[in-house]
């Protein structure tokens, strides 16, 4: 008889069902014998994979674990509530792995089974079941604390298993309240967030508690609190730091510590540290003769009380500036109101710029503004040609100036919107726009509007009243803007009859 796998019209068995055969014989000339009797045959189905579940081991999920089968394809996990009601078993979800974990929400008993489908499509029975349940997340214990002179107080505690991490409590109090303040990863961690610039010369005491996390967010209750205590030897207050452009150095000061016999320096290229020791000092005032023009420094500073020290002083910054770089891309151009100045800063520090002006084709320049700003204009009164340059300067003093660029004001654009108001008796009105940059404006007039227009008078407002007209003459006028830089384009001309 043939084997059970080979095909039949095409398609290869994959069930666990019982299958029925018959055989009939044929001759070279197609005739066909009678059949034989049924014989029966079925595949049979891949072993179940043995099962086991996690008690209480995470406090986030429940991990189910199988036994591997080189032929499996895949795994279908069931679960159910009820481990003595076989139909209660749900298929929930399946995998390639040999693992699965459940991330359950709620406590109590799961129940567990898994099947097998191999790489021929057939499914093996459900395994037998295993329980599992979600672990209790338990609060640190052994936590300590220091006694100590230094920045901080050092803390410790015990690792708790399923604990993603660990939130730390702070009280002034035994009776709290605990705030938290921070939280770590670690089973150690020193809190220095209490540090002050002050002399208080008492003892600091804190309460501290410990509360484990899971990955999940869930948390364990807090742990018995433990004592630390920062100890009363104060360190230095008012710390300051001065640079000496003309060393270059930088001289730190700071007030007098009661019973202290020195004092320790300590300096970092980042205010978060690390600080290195450079120097002691017996007074209350230190100079750094290594720093470095352009460099910025952060000290701290401890007393000394004959072997021991307290904690470093709030750190203070300072830098020896150099003086600025040239300034980049500086611009002038003249407008009716004057010379527009505009330039982008240099990429070292700068308090200020002046900037410096020239009346003599470049000969000779005088300061024409100074101050902090990114953009100036200068109000001059002539449209001469005037030479500008520009310098910044810092405390350490100014950079080079710019070349010199030239830039003169210029008249004022014609006015626009020249028209008659309401007529009067024996006079007419005239109105225009504002020219920007305009002093003044000049009114002319003229009997017709191809004879000349002759200055009539001028003003500084944009309004106008001819008085000196006779009635039922027709009069066209015209007006133009001006500043000390010249006089603009006449306007277009519109006439009128005096009444």
């Amino acid at each position: 008889m043939p084997n059970i796998m080979s095909t039949i019209r095409g398609h290869y068995l994959k069930t666990t069902d019982s299958y029925y055969y018959q055989i009939a014989s044929y001759t070279p000339s197609k005739k066909v014998s009678g059949k034989s009797s049924t014989a029966i045959g079925y595949l049979q189905r891949p072993t179940a994979p043995s099962l086991s579940a996690t008690k209480g081991t995470n406090p986030d999920c429940i991990v189910v674990t199988w036994n591997q089968n080189v032929s499996a394809k895949k795994y279908f996990i069931y679960r159910s509530y009820n481990s003595s009601a076989a139909d209660s078993f749900k298929l929930f979800d399946s995998t390639t792995q040999t693992s699965y974990s459940d991330s359950v929400k709620l406590s109590g008993y799961y129940y567990y089974s898994v099947t097998m489908a191999d790489v021929n499509g057939r499914v093996s029975g459900r395994s037998s079941f295993d329980y599992g349940y979600l672990g209790t997340l338990s609060a640190p214990y052994s936590v300590t604390a220091s006694s100590t002179y230094s920045a901080y107080i050092a803390l410790t505690w015990s690792s708790v298993v399923g604990a993603a991490g660990y939130y730390i409590y702070r009280s002034s109090a035994t009776t709290g309240p605990f705030i938290v303040i921070d939280s770590t990863t670690e089973i150690s961690y020193n809190d220095s967030s209490f540090t002050t610039d002050s002399q208080n010369i008492g003892d600091k005491k804190y309460y501290y508690t410990i509360q484990s996390y899971s990955k999940s967010g869930k948390t364990s209750t807090q742990s018995g609190y433990c004592l630390g205590i920062l100890k009363g030897f104060p360190c230095p207050a008012h710390l300051t730091a001065t640079p000496l452009y003309n060393k270059p150095r930088i001289l730190l000061t700071w007030d007098s510590v009661a019973l202290a016999t020195g004092y320790c320096i300590y300096r970092a290229s980042t205010y978060s540290g690390p600080f290195v020791k450079i120097g002691s000092s017996r007074t209350t005032s230190f100079t750094d003769t290594t720093a470095l023009a352009g460099s910025y420094y952060y000290y701290t500073v401890s007393s000394q009380k004959g072997v021991g020290e307290s904690a470093q002083s709030l750190y203070i910054s300072a830098q020896i500036l150099s003086p600025p770089s040239q300034v980049i891309s500086f611009y002038a151009s003249g407008t009716a109101a004057g010379i527009a100045l505009s330039w982008s800063a240099p990429t070292s520090t700068v308090s200020g710029y002046t900037i410096y002006r020239s009346v003599d084709s470049g000969k000779t320049y005088t300061m024409a503004l100074s101050g902090y700003y990114s953009s100036a204009f200068d109000s001059v009164n002539s449209g001469q040609l005037i030479y500008y340059k520009i310098a910044a300067y810092n405390a350490a003093g100014e950079g080079v100036a710019t070349t010199s660029i030239p830039a003169k004001r210029l008249p004022p654009a014609t006015p626009t919107s020249f028209a008659f108001t309401t007529p009067g008796s024996n006079y007419i009105a005239l109105m225009w726009s504002i020219s920007y940059g305009a002093t003044g404006y000049t009114v002319f007039r003229a009997l017709s509007p191809t004879s000349d227009f002759t200055q009539l008078s001028q003003a500084t407002s944009t309004t106008f009243t001819d008085y000196q007209v006779q009635s039922g003459v027709v009069y066209y006028y015209k007006v133009a803007a001006f500043n000390p830089a010249g006089e603009s384009a006449l306007s277009a001309y519109i006439y009128s009859t005096a009444p």
